[in-house]
C-alpha cells in the first residue's frame, strides 16, 4: 500500500506542513491514520487511535518514485525537470494522478507520464500547497 500525505485541518492549508499516513474517508470527512498508530485489539474488530483529520484537498498519494536527491515524490508536488540532465536547462512541472496513472503537467496543459528513470532528473522543488516565495527561493 502506497503512502499518502496531507496537511492536517488546524493548520492552514497553504502552510506545506505535511504529514504522512494512510488515507481514509468517513463521508466528506478525509483523515491519515499516523505511521505510529495504535491498535487497541477489540472484539469485533480493532479500534485505531491515532488518525489525524486532513483538508481533503492537500491529499496526495506517493508516486513510488524518488527524486535525483532521493526525495519521495507525492501527487501535488512541483518538479524542476532538469532537460538532458543539465542544469542550465529546466522545465517546472506538476504531478497530478489522471486516467490511472501519475503524470507530470505543464503549464501549457500537456502531460507526459512519470516514470524511472525519467525521474532521476526531476527535482522537488516544492508542493502546490506550498507558499509561492519558498518554491521562488529554489529558482
Amino acid at each position: 500500500m502506497r503512502m499518502y500525505r496531507a496537511i492536517p485541518i488546524k493548520k492552514d492549508k497553504n502552510s506545506g506542513e505535511f504529514i504522512k499516513g494512510h488515507h481514509f474517508r468517513v463521508g466528506c470527512r478525509h483523515f491519515l491514520i499516523s505511521l505510529h498508530c495504535v491498535v487497541i485489539d477489540i472484539y469485533p474488530s480493532p479500534f485505531i487511535r491515532d488518525f489525524i483529520e486532513v483538508h481533503p484537498s492537500t491529499v496526495g498519494q506517493s508516486t513510488g518514485l524518488h527524486d535525483k536527491n532521493g526525495t519521495e515524490i507525492f501527487e501535488g508536488d512541483v518538479v524542476r525537470e532538469l532537460v538532458a540532465c543539465r542544469p542550465d536547462r529546466y522545465k517546472d512541472k506538476i504531478v497530478v494522478w489522471s486516467n490511472g496513472s501519475f503524470k507530470i503537467d505543464t503549464a501549457d496543459g500537456r502531460q507526459s507520464f512519470l516514470e524511472w528513470p525519467a525521474s532521476v532528473c526531476l527535482e522537488i522543488i516544492g508542493s502546490i500547497h506550498t507558499p509561492k516565495s519558498e518554491k521562488e527561493n529554489k529558482k
